[in-house]
Formats: structure tokens, C-alpha cells, sequence
């Protein structure tokens, strides 16, 4: 249903100005109590199949999609944690794939527990990434919600006599991401929780995990063309915000590496204004009537 709160009005207003404050920042990142998702299959005891969790971020459905929306627009990752399960998903709204990717990271000492297992209960996936890992691909969550699950970090057991030994078989861990402001990149690494990086013989993290998403990826949208090159003389690394220019709906802003680009848009039709400047200095160049050009 419209109009259910997930985030809240306060903090959808706050999200709303921060996709366009650019003021000392190369990249974003969006931090939330839990994933965007109901990426959990089973709670509590192996056998317990949940259908649907609204414990998650993936309810409100609407609210969800307006909280992705917003954070697509400026091309930022999402971390997160809660779910008691590891997961690395690409978020879908109006489509597959067509959001941000979220890294949830493994609770440093997992209590409850849940699995993502959706080739036992027959949820239907398509394309599996290359790794071919189970329980990935393309699915349909619980919630009605599109995930891509890229990798996810299930439990082997629940029970140890060692409660070290118990993190682990719980799939207990910590998460850490890197960023590289330079290449615009971020390598994402999910860890088991007896790891010893010095060890070379042993398998440090879990399976689906590193993998390296560039800043572009944050917005899976297909692109439908470009605009004219732009350029602002005398910006290092200039700050663009596009919008469309008749209903003024923000359609994606971020900081470029240089001061000259060429703005890809995802509606041909549509027309465009573009501000491209330096929000340090405030200072700004606008472009208005902006069509796609062949």
C-alpha cells in the first residue's frame, strides 16, 4: 500500500538533501539497522520455514522501494547488519537488478538463527552468477520483493560444545569494505569468525566473498543514451546533479573524476537540466533543455 512509513518522513527529508550534498565527499554510502530484504527462507530452528519475515527491511514494500529510490539517486552502497545472516544482494525495484547493491554483514556472535535456502522450498531463481554458488540468482522474496542474491553465508550448524567453535558453525563473523576513491570502487569481504588471515591454507571467508562493485553498479538502470559533453573550466573532480527538467524529479548526482562529462539518461524522451559545479565553493554551471543526441 502507498504511503506506509518504513524510514520515516524526518529521515526520507534528511536522505532527500543528503543525495545532493556532495560538500567533502567522493562517494556514498547508506547505513541502515538492517537489509532492504526478506532474505531468509527459515528462523530459529533448521526446519523452521518462514514465508514471509516483516522483522526486515523488505516491509513496507512501498516504503522500501521509495528508501532505494532515493539512495539509487546518488549511486550509494548500502550496509547493513541484524539479519543474523550474511548476505550481498543487488536490489531490484520496478525490476530486476535495477537498484543498489547491500552488503548485510555476519553478527560478530550469531544468537538466532536464520538460512537463506531457497533451492530446498523450490523458490524459483534465475541467473545464478558465474560462481554458480546455490541460493543464488534472481529471486522473489517472501515480501514480494526482486533480489539479486549474490552471495549469502548460511550456517553449517547451531550447536558446539566450544563457544568459539559455536560462533562459527553459526556463521559468526565480521564484515569489511574498502573503499577506493581513486578507481571508485569497493571491494566487499565477508569473514568467518576463526579466520587467521596469516594462514594461507585456510579458507578465509565465505564462499561468494571478495567481490569488487564499482560506484556505476550502485544504479542498475539500463542506459537509454547520453546528453551533450559538458565540461566546468577550473573544477577538479565537479559535482553533477541531473534532473528531469519537467517534472524535476532528481535522477542521479555524484561526484566525477575530472571536470568533463557526458551524462547517460534512462528515458530518450525526456529533457533534462544539469547543474555541474564545485559545492565546496558553491559555485555552479547550469544547463537546461538537454535532449539525448545521437
Amino acid at each position: 500500500k502507498p504511503g506506509l512509513a518504513l524510514l520515516g518522513d524526518r529521515q526520507e527529508a534528511f536522505l532527500e538533501h543528503w543525495v545532493t550534498d556532495w560538500r567533502g565527499a567522493d562517494m556514498k554510502v547508506l547505513l541502515t539497522g538492517t537489509t532492504f530484504a526478506n532474505a531468509a527462507t527459515h528462523h530459529g530452528a533448521r526446519d523452521g520455514r518462514l514465508l514471509a519475515d516483516i522483522d526486515s527491511g523488505g516491509w513496507p514494500q512501498s516504503a522500501r522501494r521509495r528508501a532505494l529510490r532515493i539512495a539509487r539517486s546518488a549511486l550509494a552502497f548500502h550496509l547493513s547488519g541484524d539479519q543474523h545472516i550474511a548476505t550481498l544482494i543487488q536490489h531490484g525495484i520496478d525490476r530486476q537488478r535495477d537498484a543498489i547493491w547491500g552488503f548485510c554483514t555476519p553478527a560478530i556472535s550469531v544468537g538466532y538463527q536464520r538460512w537463506w535456502r531457497p533451492d530446498e522450498v523450490d523458490m524459483p531463481h534465475h541467473n545464478r552468477p558465474e560462481h554458480n554458488l546455490p541460493n543464488t540468482g534472481e529471486y522473489v522474496d517472501g515480501l514480494g520483493n526482486k533480489i539479486f542474491v549474490y552471495s549469502v553465508a548460511n550456517p553449517e550448524g547451531t550447536r558446539h560444545d566450544h563457544r568459539y567453535e559455536q560462533a562459527q558453525v553459526k556463521a559468526s563473523g565480521f564484515g569489511l569494505c574498502r573503499f577506493d576513491k581513486t578507481a571508485r570502487s569497493i571491494d566487499v569481504h565477508c569473514y568467518k569468525f576463526l579466520t587467521d588471515v596469516t594462514k594461507a591454507d585456510q579458507q578465509h571467508e565465505y564462499p561468494g566473498w571478495p567481490i569488487t562493485l564499482t560506484q556505476r553498479e550502485q544504479d542498475g538502470r539500463a542506459v537509454a543514451g547520453h546528453l551533450l559533453e559538458l565540461n566546468v573550466d577550473g573544477v577538479e573532480n565537479a559535482v553533477l546533479i541531473l534532473r528531469n527538467e519537467a517534472t524535476g524529479e532528481l535522477v542521479y548526482s555524484l561526484r566525477l573524476r575530472g571536470n568533463t562529462v557526458r551524462p547517460w539518461v534512462y528515458d530518450a524522451s525526456a529533457t533534462y537540466a544539469v547543474r555541474l559545479g564545485d559545492p565546496d565553493a558553491n559555485t555552479w554551471r547550469e544547463f537546461t533543455g538537454l535532449k539525448v543526441q545521437p
